[in-house]
């Protein structure tokens, strides 16, 4: 299989990856922590869906649809929140939920969905419990 590197960079990507950063609104420490955070964690995406054996080495070589798909953001957000520090906690989540929110209609929406977001209040309650 031709390494991963070698294929041309996916068109769109670098505006995907300037709107992420626009949208999450992080300081640039914060920035570059999460940098590292999602690109583990679309890899996890990556490795659970099986979808490449040779996850993206940069973020740049993440296709852009997956900024904006509630699954791969799923394995990113939850990467941030085991892992990142509690200054990305909130703002990851808040931007993961209005991706994930499925609107007045709960009957639409990805499989999955209710579970996700579940899961992401249950770790932001945890680790507000834990501080307080």
């Amino acid at each position: 299989m031709a390494d991963r590197a070698s294929h041309a960079k996916p068109l769109g990507t670098c505006q995907a990856v300037r709107d992420l950063k626009k949208a999450l609104g992080l300081a640039e420490s914060d920035w570059q922590e999460f940098l590292s955070h999602a690109l583990v964690g679309f890899a996890d995406f990556e490795w659970d869906w099986s979808i490449n054996p040779e996850p993206a080495g940069r973020l740049e070589d993440v296709p852009p649809e997956r900024f904006g798909d509630s699954r791969p953001l799923g394995f990113v957000t939850i990467r941030v929140l085991n892992q990142g520090a509690e200054s990305l906690a909130v703002p990851v989540a808040r931007h993961f939920l209005t991706i994930c929110d499925p609107g007045a209609d709960p009957g639409i929406g990805p499989p999955g969905l209710r579970e996700n977001l579940l899961y992401v209040i249950g770790r932001i309650t945890a680790r507000n419990c834990r501080e307080a």
